[in-house]
C-alpha cells in the first residue's frame, strides 16, 4: 500500500494524489496500482509549452515517496522534452526508489536544468538519451536528490548524454552528478560528452571523472 503522502503525475495529469489512484491517464501510459508499475507506451511529452509556460512546466514524470519498488516500464519511443527554459526537471523520482526498465527507449531532450533526478535508481535493461537545450544554464543530466544521498545503479542498459554550452560559459555543465551517493556501472554502456561551461561528465561523491 502506498504512503498517504505517495504522489505520481505523468505529463501534468495526477495519476496518484494522497495515496489514491485518481483513475486518470494520459494516452500512452498505463499505472497498475497492484504491481506499481507506470508503463510509457511510445508517450510523447512537452514541457513548458506557450506564452504562459512558466505555469505549465510540470515535469514529464513526477513522483515523489511512491515506495521502494516504483517501476517505469519503457515500451517503444518514448520522448519528454522541454519547450523553454522554465522546465526545470524532466522527470523525478524523490523520496523513494525507482526502477526504469524495460526494451523501449527513453529521450530526455532540451534539458535546461535537469535531465532525470532521482534520490535512489536503477536503470535496468534500457536506452536513456538524454540531450541539453540551448539555454545557458547549469545542466545535470542525471543528478541526485540535493538533500537525500542514494545510489544509482545502471544495468545491461546503454546511456548517452550529450550536453553542450555556449562558447565561453562557465555555468556547470555535468553529464552525471550523483551527489555523495553512489554510482554502480553494471555490464553497460555510458557515453558522456560534455562540451564547453564547467564540465564535468561523471561526477561521485567528490571525484569526477573531468
Amino acid at each position: 500500500r502506498l504512503s498517504e503522502y505517495a504522489s505520481l503525475a505523468v505529463g501534468g495529469v495526477d495519476i496518484v494524489s494522497g495515496g489514491e489512484v485518481t483513475g486518470d491517464v494520459p494516452e500512452g501510459v498505463a499505472y497498475n496500482a497492484e504491481e506499481n508499475v507506470l508503463t510509457l507506451t511510445n508517450y510523447s511529452y512537452e514541457a513548458g509549452v506557450g506564452s504562459d509556460a512558466w505555469y505549465n512546466a510540470e515535469p514529464g514524470i513526477k513522483a515523489f515517496r511512491m515506495g521502494d519498488e516504483f517501476t517505469i516500464r519503457l515500451v517503444g519511443e518514448n520522448t519528454i522534452s522541454a519547450a523553454s527554459e522554465y522546465a526545470e526537471r524532466l522527470v523525478s523520482i524523490e523520496q523513494g526508489a525507482g526502477v526504469i526498465e524495460g526494451s523501449g527507449t527513453l529521450n530526455v531532450l532540451n534539458v535546461a536544468w535537469c535531465g532525470i533526478e532521482y534520490t535512489n535508481l536503477t536503470i535496468d535493461g534500457c536506452t536513456v538519451n538524454i540531450m541539453s537545450g540551448p539555454w545557458d544554464y547549469a545542466t545535470y543530466g542525471i543528478i541526485g536528490n540535493l538533500y537525500e544521498q542514494g545510489e544509482l545503479i545502471v544495468r545491461n542498459s546503454t546511456i548517452n548524454i550529450n550536453s553542450s554550452k555556449p562558447s565561453g560559459s562557465w555555468t556547470p555543465n555535468l553529464g552525471i552528478d550523483t551527489q555523495a551517493g553512489n554510482l554502480t556501472v553494471e555490464n553497460s554502456e555510458v557515453n558522456v560528452e560534455v562540451t564547453n561551461g564547467n564540465t564535468f561528465g561523471i561526477a561521485v561523491g567528490t571525484t569526477n571523472s573531468g
